[in-house]
């Protein structure tokens, strides 16, 4: 049987039809990462929530799921937790090392979806799911996660990726901005250097900005040539495919591009339904898997470089505090 590169198809989630309908219109819209590493006191504003406070009802109707949030976007560097000035006790509650996320990134504007990805098996047309290692017949497709709890319950399947980015590109460059679309890298926390998965626990940051170059300098800090495409793996089920947008500013506030109608590269779903939509449009010939490029009119070393100096080279500490650490093998 041969086998040809792995291949995708890519999807995105919401959760009311209100924001699955704007999509499609070609209404896109682009949160900023600063959104999805903010932490929230939420006991404080459940309670203020129980007593009337419309304000505080209404933040946590529209904050993040769990699943969406991720304190530990835009990580660019590591450090050990004893070269830090953290209390003792904070120490002593952590289970990964200290992780440096640079302030820039806040400044980043993405927009994200999801891969189904797999191999066709030419002689006997069946698909091969590489993250499930399931197979199954006569073009019958899975969806790999089932994202209705974080993501909600309403999807659309772009079935022309190239097509899509192009016109998200073009209308980024009507605006002087800089996009990049890419999949998304994942990595696994370390505790003292050692790939550690926590168990409970939570990501918390435990500092105000600071210079990083005080802590590389006397090699402290063990830089990662991290950016807007890499997440810790907690998040790899997602299997998370991106656009980020650099607008040339410090700008922290969400973004919608206007691209125009998506009726012909793009089909609107029930969440539950992604995996027998794309096996029928496979079946009817609609869509047209991609296979990993990086697209847009800047490189990922550039778009780096910008963010970093755009956040004048500082970064937060952040850290894994209570539950434990299992060493991986």
């Amino acid at each position: 049987m041969r086998l040809s590169n792995v291949m995708f198809i890519l999807t995105r989630y919401f959760s009311s039809p209100k924001y699955q309908a704007e999509f499609m219109s070609g209404s896109i819209f682009c949160s900023s990462m600063s959104k999805f590493t903010e932490i929230l006191p939420e006991r404080g504003l459940h309670e203020a929530a129980g007593k009337g406070d419309k304000a505080a009802a209404w933040i946590l109707k529209h904050k993040l799921s769990e699943g969406q949030r991720d304190v530990l976007e835009g990580v660019i560097a590591d450090l050990d937790l004893d070269v830090t000035q953290l209390p003792e006790d904070l120490k002593k509650n952590s289970v990964s090392d200290i992780k440096a996320r640079a302030v820039g990134y806040s400044y980043c504007n993405i927009v994200c979806f999801n891969k189904v990805e797999y191999k066709k098996i030419y002689d006997d047309r069946t698909f091969t799911i590489p993250m499930s290692e399931s197979k199954v017949r006569a073009y019958d497709v899975y969806a790999p996660t089932d994202m209705t709890k974080d993501f909600g319950e309403y999807a659309v399947v772009i079935l022309d990726m190239q097509a899509f980015i192009r016109r998200v590109g073009n209308a980024a460059e009507q605006q002087g901005w800089k996009y990049l679309a890419h999949s998304v890298d994942y990595h696994p926390l370390t505790f003292h250097g050692k790939r550690v998965k926590p168990i409970g626990g939570m990501a918390t940051l435990v500092s105000d900005p600071l210079d990083l170059r005080l802590f590389e300098e006397d090699g402290r800090a063990v830089i990662r040539n991290y950016d807007a495409f890499d997440k810790w793996d907690k998040h790899r089920i997602e299997q998370e495919y991106r656009i980020a947008l650099e607008r040339n500013g410090r700008f922290t506030d969400p973004v919608r591009l206007e691209i125009g109608a998506l009726s012909d590269i793009a089909v609107p779903v029930k969440a539950k339904d992604v995996g027998s939509a794309i096996d029928t449009l496979l079946v009817q010939g609609r869509i047209c898997p991609s296979v990993e490029e990086p697209l847009g009119n800047i490189s990922r070393e550039q778009m780096r470089s910008d963010f970093y100096a755009m956040g004048d080279g500082k970064v937060n500490f952040a850290v894994m505090i209570g539950g434990i650490a299992e060493v991986e093998d």
